[in-house]
């Protein structure tokens, strides 16, 4: 499937929330979801043709482009809109060009509670718990988990990380928030008693010199559609070789201005597979660690999601799970959560599901006489995703063996 790098700069503070989380205050996360560009880009492209869309305006199928309906349809013959994590930048083609990678923090790093973070970050460092689980169960004694530096008491790292295996940073995008009165639509002037607060990330900070804030992450295509993305970001507005995009909340108040980036990355089908990407203890097993850069929704059986699948839930939604791939429940680090989305151009909101929060890390072991069945279902994994929800970014797993 062909791939592209996307990258989006923000122009303007952008506010990614759902809803009114804490009574009157709008709360932003701080990604970009699949759906969340994946839905302005259709509403943008929808909009530069007069058809109708937007909240409350329903559309046809059958009255859209072809190009539309290639990409967007979501019966896993369309394209896969990735989740795009944040890193600060002043080189918007630097980061197109470059092969490094924005992703939440795996729920397996640990760091120094007093000084959290990477040493070449200004931290103590940070432990990949993962290492110790796989020894403990090939009958090795693990180390007691404190601060190397310090012997201070370790933590769950929490946050987003960018940046190549080896050199990761943490991402720390800062919050503000603004305050807004809400309007009585007969009188047009401020309605007594509604007050409330939109929390905002910075498009911009002075760290020696400015950066802006930039979110990273992929787009898959099916075969042979690289023609209907052109065709689709040919009507868009654009500058700096960019597409003028607006996300979030509050865009017609100033938020979410943003320009998308697209780098077409030949060759890379198979990415993030590379080497040899399971660890070998000698007990006759490949161990392999994935992390969920996004969420996952996989069911079993009876309907129910399930948290770690196993090979009979992964064969439902992938061809090449080997016969003899195991689940590792004591080696994984699986957070439970809610999953949904609203769809911008049809003006609804998407069902609520139970599912795989993004960072969590599922392992998987295979018997060393068969690693070679482990390449072929780990370049399909990358190629297709897992699961449901897959157009809107759901179910990319990446391995992370050697990150840190």
């Amino acid at each position: 499937m062909p791939l592209y790098k996307v990258v989006y700069r923000a122009e303007s503070p952008l506010s990614l929330g759902d809803g009114f989380e804490y009574q009157n205050l709008r709360t932003t996360r701080d990604y970009i979801a699949g759906g969340v560009w994946r839905g302005a880009l259709a509403a943008m492209y929808l909009g530069q043709l007069g058809l109708e869309a937007g909240a409350g305006k329903r559309i046809s199928w059958g009255n859209m482009p072809p190009e539309f309906t290639a990409l967007f349809q979501i019966n896993g013959e369309g394209a896969r809109f990735g989740f795009l994590y944040p890193r600060w930048s002043s080189d918007t083609q630097g980061l197109l060009k470059g092969d490094d990678l924005a992703a939440p923090v795996p729920l397996s790093y640990f760091s120094c509670k007093n000084h959290p973070g990477f040493e070449h970050d200004d931290g103590h460092g940070v432990h990949d718990y993962w290492n110790d689980r796989v020894r403990q169960l090939a009958g090795e004694k693990p180390d007691r988990l404190s601060c190397r530096q310090c012997g201070g008491r370790m933590e769950l790292l929490r946050g987003n990380l960018a940046g190549q295996p080896g050199s990761f940073q943490l991402v720390k995008t800062g919050r503000a928030s603004l305050t807004r009165v809400g309007l009585n639509r007969f009188t047009e002037t401020a309605e007594e008693g509604i007050l409330y607060a939109v929390e905002i990330l910075p498009p911009r900070r002075l760290k020696g010199k400015e950066e802006q804030l930039h979110f990273s992450g992929w787009l898959d295509l099916p075969e042979g559609k690289e023609r209907d993305v052109e065709k689709i970001l040919s009507v868009l507005p654009g500058r700096e070789g960019g597409y003028f995009l607006p996300v979030g909340t509050a865009r017609s108040r100033g938020l979410g201005h943003g320009l998308l980036f697209l780098k077409p990355l030949a060759g890379k089908k198979a990415r993030r597979v590379q080497g040899r990407p399971g660890m070998r203890l000698g007990d006759g097993w490949v161990y392999v660690p994935l992390l969920a850069r996004s969420p996952l929704v996989v069911r079993g059986e009876d309907g129910r999601p399930v948290a770690l699948p196993g090979k009979r839930e992964l064969a439902a939604y992938l061809d090449q799970v080997p016969g003899a791939l195991e689940p590792v429940p004591g080696a994984s680090f699986v957070e439970w959560g809610e999953v949904s989305g609203y769809s911008q151009v049809w003006g609804l909101p998407r069902p609520l599901t139970a599912g795989v929060m993004p960072g969590s890390v599922l392992t998987y072991r295979l018997p060393e006489a068969e690693e070679e069945a482990l390449h072929p279902w780990l370049e399909e994994l990358a190629a297709k995703g897992l699961g449901e929800g897959t157009a809107w970014g759901w179910g990319e797993l990446v391995v992370i063996k050697g990150w840190i």
